[in-house]
């Protein structure tokens, strides 16, 4: 009998949280996307502008947010296949790990003022 009450409590107190929960989400869910962030494209014009600069939001300057994964490799037939497009030896670096030269890495903004975090006192006025 008891456990029979106890999992009767359980099972409304479950269905109280999962009603709770989806009427939680109506106003969140009801509310149209801001301006800034989801504007439908409408005319050719705006298609036009998104195609005609693709540059401001396809580049990707932080080489650490792209080479930074575990599934990333440079097989030795694509490198040999065309070598002129890995000639850039930060790039090589990136992809094979070389960690020892990463911190005098000057074009890499994210890691570099990591480093220099990491090589400062943390409390600096007792130095």
């Amino acid at each position: 009998m008891k456990k029979s009450y106890q999992y009767i409590i359980r099972s409304i107190s479950f269905g109280i949280f999962i009603l709770a929960g989806l009427t939680s989400c109506k106003k969140y869910l009801d509310e149209p996307p801001s301006k800034t962030t989801s504007l439908v494209v409408t005319t050719t014009d705006q298609l036009s502008a998104l195609l005609n600069n693709y540059t401001q939001f396809y580049a990707e300057g932080n080489r650490t947010a792209i080479y930074s994964t575990d599934d990333y490799e440079l097989p030795k037939s694509l490198y040999d296949a065309r070598p002129a497009t890995f000639s850039a030896m930060a790039t090589i670096q990136f992809m094979l790990w070389d960690i020892p030269y990463l911190p005098d890495d000057t074009r890499e903004g994210f890691w570099s003022g990591e480093y220099k975090k990491y090589s400062m006192p943390i409390w600096p006025w007792i130095m």
